[in-house]
């Protein structure tokens, strides 16, 4: 029962989103469907839920500059908030610095620059590699830069609620945070 409730949760706030964007949203792919739906309705994090509801409005939109891959849900299903929060962040500084060459703001120690601050604990930038989302530079044997695989950008691109929506999505979380009060 709680994982229908979820379902539902996550079509109405994908609804929400596109009737405040003004967005035409298309029948997504079953292969592409089934596979969010599932992973979406064990979603207990709020962050992540608002990034499945970003994914499949994505998903839906005939206009989204970038694609939905297939394997999309599965590599967010293996991520944790903070996780998400480090792609954001490595995203926007590759947007505000476009002569980064993509390095990420992970530099040396895994310290962040830029938006994110603190170190990141090296399981996390771990996943992010095995996941294909990040790669290292090394300069003799130690790791001296993190940088975002083109994956990782599009991935993260996918993960984002339309430009013309991103602000009214706050929206979708404060009436969320209204219902479960």
């Amino acid at each position: 029962m709680l994982r229908l409730k979820r379902a539902v949760r996550l079509f109405q706030d994908v609804r929400q989103v596109a009737l405040e964007a003004g967005l035409e949203l298309n029948p997504v792919a079953p292969r592409l469907l089934l596979p969010i739906l599932e992973a979406a309705s064990l979603q207990d994090d709020e962050d992540l839920h608002q990034r499945w509801v970003a994914l499949l409005t994505n998903a839906a939109r005939s206009d989204f500059d970038g694609e939905v891959l297939p394997y999309f849900p599965d590599i967010l299903k293996q991520l944790t908030s903070e996780e998400a929060r480090i792609l954001d962040g490595a995203y926007e500084f590759l947007e505000n610095n476009p002569g980064s060459s993509g390095e990420s703001p992970i530099g040396m120690a895994g310290r962040l620059h830029s938006n994110v601050s603190g170190p990141v604990h090296p399981i996390i930038l771990e996943n992010l590699e095995r996941l294909m989302l990040f790669t290292r530079r090394t300069v003799r044997g130690r790791v001296y830069y993190h940088y975002m695989t083109e994956l990782g950008k599009a991935f993260v691109r996918a993960c984002r609620f339309p430009k013309q929506a991103a602000t009214k999505s706050k929206s979708v979380r404060k009436r969320v945070r209204k219902e479960r009060t």
